[in-house]
């Protein structure tokens, strides 16, 4: 960093100035954060939009993360190891930490995000008051997939709940829906109830159809990073015209 940024640096906000619990960011990788506030135990989420096609991009458009109580409930995996073979060439999107299979947003169909999708944007926000709102268009992501792709969320200020409303049209095939954790995972009926740390959060499916499994989140190779701490909480929903996936995350 130079010296001489020193000199655009904003000025400082006053002590007494209320920090933002809510932010958006446009341009290619879209994203929008909420959080309770800021103490360590706060509940915080964040969610993008955005893009594989972009510069060292995964196929995560539509992919989120979550904490509360102090803990990370729903994670991002992160990078693979640059210098697996053809890393970025024909073999990239066989890599399973690339894949939007190994992050917390949808698979339509079995079939991968679209690798040169347009950058799908925030559509619209709400980030004062309560509840705060957001919603991205995926559509350009799921190209051959479904004929529309709308995510959505609510976030309660008050509770630190979460309301994810996915809206699929004409899906070529069933919608399965992930959310990747370390936690202990327990399946009741339409809840999931996820526990560490002497703390737990609750997954409920508010959606009339759909079933809760849980997965492994190996790799096909070995080579791979082998995400041994990490399972997938997987709700799947039977292909329809209209396809409504709507999760309540209740900390």
């Amino acid at each position: 960093c130079s010296p001489l940024s020193l000199l655009w640096l904003p000025e400082a906000p006053l002590e007494d100035q209320a920090i933002p619990i809510a932010a958006a960011f446009g341009g290619e990788q879209s994203v929008v954060t909420f959080r309770k506030g800021w103490s360590p135990k706060d509940t915080f989420f964040a969610i993008k939009g955005g893009t594989p096609a972009a510069n060292h991009g995964h196929m995560d458009v539509g992919s989120f993360v979550y904490d509360a109580h102090g803990v990370r409930w729903i994670h991002d995996l992160g990078k693979e190891n640059y210098n697996l073979p053809d890393y970025f060439g024909g073999k990239r999107w066989t890599y399973f930490r690339l894949q939007n299979r190994s992050h917390n947003t949808l698979e339509i169909n079995g079939q991968l995000q679209n690798p040169k999708a347009k950058p799908c944007p925030i559509s619209s926000h709400t980030l004062t008051g309560n509840p705060l709102t957001a919603t991205f268009d995926l559509s350009a992501a799921y190209i051959g997939s479904a004929e529309r792709v709308v995510r959505g969320v609510t976030f309660d200020t008050r509770s630190g709940a979460v309301h994810l409303n996915d809206e699929v049209t004409n899906p070529a095939g069933p919608v399965v829906w992930r959310a990747f954790t370390d936690a202990e995972v327990n399946i009741q009926d339409d809840r999931v109830v996820l526990r560490k740390n002497g703390r737990q959060i609750t997954l409920r499916r508010v959606s009339a159809e759909g079933t809760w499994t849980v997965t492994e989140a190996k790799p096909p190779t070995p080579e791979e990073n082998q995400n041994r701490r990490f399972r997938a909480v997987v709700l799947t929903l039977p292909q329809a015209g209209q396809v409504s996936a709507v999760v309540e995350i209740q900390p």
